[in-house]
């Protein structure tokens, strides 16, 4: 184990809001992102872009992504007409169902239209939208590919009844690509679906009342390979019309039962890319056995050998070509306060008799990198930041409460890149990139697959 050392970080935090200040002005063409390295590897540095940081006290803003040193930018999140649940939240509800009014169940839509088109932000700034920005990020990078992102963890749920039908995937395939056509900013489709074959928000396995049958399970699998098809043929149409070609992706659960609902062979021939969600091993959620959050190393210290590098090799065996996989960073970190029973310096590991920490309560919201970094460099607050080598990961550990919060930091996601180049893989990528407001990470991305820092 070793402990880090404190760094100052105010001047860096003081820079990330004023240019976060600065990009609310209106005018895109004020911030064009500037590239620290030369995509020279070859390989998928991408993160997601979640619309809604619009709505934060300091908006983080398309215009604030560092787009040079990226390759995919994903924005997340796109849905479509039909039932959602209560969890998309209120506003939410009311601009799908404003915007689905005179369409037909199962269109793709822009979710959000006030955070893509504009709004009134609450300092009275008016705002020209994502999209408008995104044109102008586009043409200071014409490298960036951007992709919409469909579903998410709230807005899955129209997904499981869209696929039952021929009618309702063929509304929802055809309407995609006409929205990418007429988007002038999208690349190509990303799917956020959690999960083909149930285990999301509204289909939890763990419940009788919602866990999906054998036969819907079954179906599921073969009609989503059968979108990936068609949505693949769509694009190509698209693509030979516009003479360039559309990228076409999906995030992937890694756990063997999402991994299971899969035919990676057969669906990975439509795929450019599986964007693998190899974060969220544990959280707040769970107070009885406490784990990393996205540690790229398993081992028997670990509950369930739970790492990366187990869960990437069962989506290998079950058909998922190495070099079309994407490999997950987290940028934020999940955490518990009250352990007890914890092996000495190691909350995150298991004691000889099998037994793991337990916590008096989980840290219900996502800690944001850059907040984590302010932490742990004030000596006031108690967090000391921590490297777990053997299993590459982060983790702040608060003497006094007992508290363990798990992360990527720099040297994690390095790793992780050196990893992807030593296995061949396509890449990495990270939800999400507003949490990383020095841009950190995106950094150690980077420098992970050997970009060429630009001179």
């Amino acid at each position: 184990m070793e402990v880090l050392s404190r760094k100052t970080t105010k001047l860096a935090t003081i820079v990330a809001v004023t240019f976060a200040l600065g990009a609310c002005s209106g005018n895109s063409e004020e911030k064009k992102s500037t590239g620290h390295f030369e995509q020279s590897s070859g390989k998928v540095v991408g993160a997601y872009f979640p619309d809604w940081r619009v709505y934060d006290d300091v908006p983080y803003l398309p215009s604030q992504i560092p787009a040079g040193d990226l390759t995919h930018v994903i924005y997340a999140f796109l849905t479509m007409c039909g039932t959602h649940p209560s969890d998309t939240g209120e506003a939410l509800l009311k601009q799908i169902e404003e915007t689905c009014k005179d369409k037909p169940e199962f269109t793709a839509i822009v979710a959000d239209q006030k955070a893509a088109y504009g709004l009134t932000l609450a300092d009275g700034t008016e705002y020209e939208g994502h999209f408008e920005q995104f044109k102008t990020l586009k043409i200071a990078n014409p490298h960036l590919t951007v992709l919409p992102s469909f579903g998410g963890w709230t807005m899955s749920q129209p997904f499981h009844e869209m696929i039952k039908t021929d009618a309702g995937r063929k509304q929802f395939v055809e309407s995609a690509i006409k929205l990418v056509e007429d988007s002038e900013v999208f690349d190509g489709i990303d799917l956020d679906w959690e999960y083909p074959g149930g285990g999301g928000l509204t289909t939890a396995s763990w419940d009788p009342k919602t866990k999906l049958s054998t036969v819907v399970m079954k179906h599921e699998t073969k009609m989503f390979t059968q979108m990936l098809k068609e949505l693949r043929a769509g694009l190509d149409a698209l693509g030979e019309k516009n003479g360039r070609h559309y990228e076409l992706s999906a995030a992937a659960g890694v756990p063997p039962a999402k991994v299971a609902n899969i035919d990676y062979p057969e669906a990975s021939k439509y795929i450019d890319h599986w964007f693998a969600m190899t974060y969220d091993f544990f959280g707040g959620w769970s107070t009885n056995d406490i784990g990393h959050l996205s540690n790229l190393k398993g081992s028997g210290d670990l509950k369930w050998w739970s790492g990366s590098d187990g869960y990437i090799a069962g989506m290998l065996k079950a058909g998922l070509p190495a070099e079309k996989l994407v490999l997950g960073a987290a940028f934020y970190g999940r955490g518990w306060t009250g352990l007890t029973n914890y092996p000495e310096g190691r909350p995150y590991a298991k004691n000889e008799d099998d037994t793991y920490a337990t916590a008096e309560a989980g840290i219900k919201l996502d800690l944001p990198y850059h907040e984590i970094q302010k932490m742990v460099t004030d000596e006031k607050s108690g967090w000391v930041e921590f490297y777990d080598a053997k299993h590459d990961a982060a983790f702040a550990w608060n003497e006094v409460q007992k508290g363990f919060i798990s992360y990527d930091n720099a040297r994690s996601v390095e790793a992780k890149g050196n990893w992807v180049l030593a296995r061949g893989f396509a890449g990495i990528f990270a939800w999400e990139v507003t949490h990383d407001q020095n841009n950190e990470l995106v950094e150690a991305m980077n420098k992970g697959v050997k970009n060429i820092p630009v001179k």
